[in-house]
């Protein structure tokens, strides 16, 4: 009944229905295919061979739902999926039975067996099955496989029903964000489904989850894949990252390709760096709506992920982590406007609108590239932006290591009343291991903090970013800090002992750099800011420190810290005003003024020089009356 826990219930065809028997395997030699073999395969447009498909049966491309209410155990179904390129082959299912409120409230789960050529070769249902339609013997359809059992690949499946994803056709609004589903099978289902082979006793007791999607990602370094599932993993990305093809909007797809069974992908990206969940299509409805996955991919509700045709080079085998499709995005050819609990809605024609990322990068030895990602779903944008600089450093640098940047970004957007404003800042990095690494964060930060500000809401339409780049690593290092004592000589302060100065007097500071292994000419700077004169009888600090090393006190930088903002312009300013790492910057906190009590004063200077400083040094002060 609706609304119960999950519990099992059986329906008995007025025929004997067979029991279920166990599927031969395949036993696979070997360890699953690493990265740099499925580029390899990628390259050379090769993958392991396989036997032809079956060619698929014609079905209606939206066909009508097929009542959970009337299935029954051994009922026999056909189902279609792609294992290479775009046609889909068949797949024989055979009902176990539905777990009432499996995936959710209201929302039944079936359980089936599969089989196929292509299933035995995976050891079972693989990830970017997601959708793959289940049809009925009278060309009904029964659902849309989704769900999978842990550990390793199997040929048990859950399928999302039919009329679940037909509701997906009039949806419209938002819903929240939530963890994958994961559905408990009960105990007398276990027991059958172990006795038949079909699962492990440590499969069927781990239950069921949505099958992972493989995340086709372009123009990132594989050397970089493990860093980019981190990150997504942040956003609850359920996904299996590996690399693939451009789903460049310069070269559209055909939405001819867009076929039940066939391969569809959903793209938080596409351009230089293209970001796609790769699935299947469950039906076409009305020429332009296609319903797929089965289940969610982002669970944003309303979306506008860029829907693409894709085509599979392989399926790859994984006996431990399960068994993955790895295929190539083509063009847009339409938006996804639904990710539900249920599966993905798409509409073709026009692609979403989406929020580019440009950037023109060059180097020190002559290379130079400029290349665009377009981001469909804003909530991806900073991360998206690391990819961007990730894949523009190491095209032109051609290599992952030390050196030195200078990186700005003009951010553009419009702001609750529709004004327009703008970011626009620069700033300098070294890196002894990762120098795209190093220089990507602060624009992650830059607009992280934009989107998420608590004053307005507002859009951001663009960033442009404009990268000088050398191998070389450099950077000064502090190696001393003097203050000008009263007889007009320079000393070291101590860090113990306040420094005695008079109130409306000048502190003067000269600090010394030093250049990484003594390499080039050592600098002197010097700095220097006023004591306030009402500030005699008053005790406070004086933080000299690289702009590398500023994070310690970085609310003391000029400007203040973006958290002190009491209005986006604020914001904004604080954002512009950075002490850059290639600076020399001294802050003096007033902490109470003897004829003011309970009061601070503030002030900070800084000095830019040609490359990144680090390096901090504080002292006491204590200001007495002239």
């Amino acid at each position: 009944m609706r609304g119960q826990a999950p519990e099992m219930r059986e329906r008995q065809l007025s025929t004997t229905t067979r029991p279920i028997h166990a599927r031969r395997r395949i036993a696979t030699a070997g360890a699953a295919v690493g990265v740099t073999a499925i580029m390899t395969l990628l390259a050379a447009g090769t993958a392991p061979v396989t036997a032809g498909p079956e060619p698929a049966a014609a079905f209606d491309p939206c066909p009508a739902p097929y009542p959970v209410a009337e299935l029954a155990e051994g009922m026999e179904a056909t189902g279609l999926t792609v294992e290479r390129g775009t046609e889909p082959e068949q797949f024989t299912a055979t009902v176990v039975g539905v777990i009432d409120n499996g995936v959710g409230p209201d929302a039944d789960m079936i359980i089936v067996e599969t089989d196929s050529p292509a299933i035995e070769r995976a050891g079972g249902v693989w990830s970017g099955m997601s959708g793959s339609p289940v049809y009925a013997a009278d060309g009904r359809l029964i659902g849309a496989i989704a769900y999978g059992f842990s550990a390793a690949p199997s040929p048990i499946a859950g399928v999302t029903p039919a009329t679940d994803l037909e509701r997906l056709l009039g949806r419209q609004g938002t819903l929240p964000k939530a963890e994958p589903a994961h559905v408990e099978v009960p105990a007398e289902l276990q027991q059958r489904l172990v006795a038949s082979g079909g699962l492990t006793p440590a499969q069927a007791s781990a239950g069921l989850r949505q099958l992972t999607l493989p995340l086709a990602a372009s123009g990132i370094s594989s050397h970089r894949l493990d860093d980019v599932s981190e990150r997504l993993g942040e956003h609850s990305l359920n996904v299996h990252t590996y690399p693939a093809g451009s789903g460049s909007s310069d070269e559209p797809g055909s939405p001819a390709d867009i076929i039940p069974g066939g391969n569809l992908a959903a793209a938080v990206s596409y351009g230089d760096v293209t970001m796609a969940a790769i699935g299947t299509a469950t039906s076409v409805c009305d020429d332009d709506k296609a319903l797929g996955f089965g289940h969610p991919f982002l669970w944003s509700g309303a979306s506008s992920l860029g829907m693409h045709p894709a085509s599979a080079v392989f399926v790859q085998r994984d006996d431990t982590f399960g068994s993955f499709k790895v295929a190539n995005p083509h063009g847009v050819v339409g938006t996804i406007t639904q990710d539900r609990q249920a599966g993905v809605l798409g509409h073709i024609g026009p692609a979403p609108s989406a929020t580019p990322l440009t950037a023109t990068v060059t180097t020190d030895e002559g290379a130079s590239r400029s290349g665009t990602t377009n981001v469909t779903m804003p909530g991806f944008l900073p991360d998206m932006a690391i990819f961007h600089l990730w894949a523009s450093f190491d095209t032109v640098l051609d290599r992952i290591g030390a050196g030195t940047a200078d990186l700005r970004w003009v951010v553009e957007g419009t702001r609750a009343d529709g004004e327009m404003f703008s970011l626009d800042v620069q700033n300098r990095y070294a890196s002894q291991g990762d120098i795209a690494e190093e220089a990507s964060y602060d624009v992650f930060e830059h607009l992280w903090t934009i989107q998420e500000n608590e004053f307005e809401n507002v859009t951001i339409t663009g960033a442009d970013f404009t990268g000088e780049l050398s191998s070389e690593y450099t950077h000064y290092t502090m190696s001393s800090v003097e203050v000008r004592q009263p007889d007009g000589s320079f000393a070291p302060p101590s860090s113990d002992t306040p420094f005695e100065v008079d109130a409306g007097a000048e502190l003067e500071m000269r600090v010394e750099l030093s250049p990484f292994k003594n390499i080039g000419t050592a600098r002197t700077i010097e700095l220097s800011m006023d004591i306030p004169e009402d500030s005699a009888g008053a005790f406070g600090w004086v933080d000299v420190a690289g702009g590398h090393s500023q994070e310690d006190w970085d609310e003391e930088a000029p400007g203040g810290s973006s958290d002190d903002a009491a209005s986006f312009d604020d914001l904004l300013r604080s954002l512009s005003t950075i002490v850059p790492n290639n600076a020399v910057a001294a802050s003096l906190r007033i902490e109470e003024a003897a004829d003011n009590p309970g009061t601070a004063v503030t002030q900070s200077v800084h000095e830019v020089v040609d490359e990144v400083v680090s390096g901090n040094f504080s002292f006491p002060v204590e200001v007495n009356q002239p």
